[in-house]
């Protein structure tokens, strides 16, 4: 039997939170693929700051405040310092 949802009603995908969010302050969304910049530009709307994160390269438009990270597999630092600049503002 298959499950009804709020999507199958309308057609539309509606996203209820990110993946993470740091301390109430900043949103990081985790994608394998290609994002979907209405999911981010929806979170923007309830946190100023937030991150997309990307295990490997790749280069995607992010809402103002918010900053793309690739190759997280290979180096994690930048998404690090960024975080602690954030946090400290």
């Amino acid at each position: 039997k298959r499950l009804e949802s709020l999507h199958n009603f309308t057609g539309e995908r509606f996203h209820n939170r990110p993946d993470f969010v740091v301390n109430g302050k900043v949103a990081l969304e985790a994608k394998v693929s290609s994002p979907n910049y209405r999911q981010l530009l929806e979170y923007s709307k309830s946190y100023r700051f937030g991150a997309l994160i990307m295990p490997f390269s790749g280069g995607f438009a992010v809402p103002p405040g918010w900053r793309s990270f690739t190759n997280f597999v290979i180096d994690q630092s930048p998404l690090l310092k960024w975080l602690r600049e954030i946090l400290l503002v």
